[in-house]
């Protein structure tokens, strides 16, 4: 099942001249966008890519609304820019299950969903995530 169904990637993972990503002196554009973007209407389906124990937050100057994840003592997996959150922290998750709404909170300049999956806090590909 896709995360998102029907959303349709903008913005890939990797390297960018985009400013307001995170700083990275290894990419020629000297940023990194550290998931990928896929938008999709607000208030579509975010369904979890894999069971974990859920947390929910708050970072309105980036991630805005988000779930994140915790799928083993490594990897985290993060949901941002939600309109709502349908999971509680602490709470199991299972593949599939709906853990939030698109929206267009935090740093986002329309409704989309920032996927991002964490290797031991650091940024990697997500696209196996998403069987693509």
């Amino acid at each position: 099942m896709a995360i998102v169904p029907g959303g349709v990637e903008t913005l890939p993972f990797g390297c960018t001249s985009f400013a307001l990503e995170p700083f990275d002196p290894f990419c020629p554009g000297l940023h990194i966008h550290t998931g990928i973007d896929l938008a999709a209407p607000a208030g579509a389906p975010v369904h979890a890519a894999a069971a974990g124990i859920a947390l929910a937050g708050f970072d309105p100057g980036g991630a805005g609304i988000y779930v994140a994840v915790n799928f083993g003592p490594h990897v985290r997996l993060l949901y941002c820019h939600l309109w709502r959150v349908h999971v509680v922290a602490g709470e199991s998750v299972s593949p599939g299950e709906v853990v939030g709404e698109v929206g267009s909170t935090g740093l986002a300049t329309g409704a989309h969903l920032h996927f991002e999956v964490q290797l031991d806090g650091r940024p990697v590909d997500p696209a196996i995530w998403l069987g693509s």
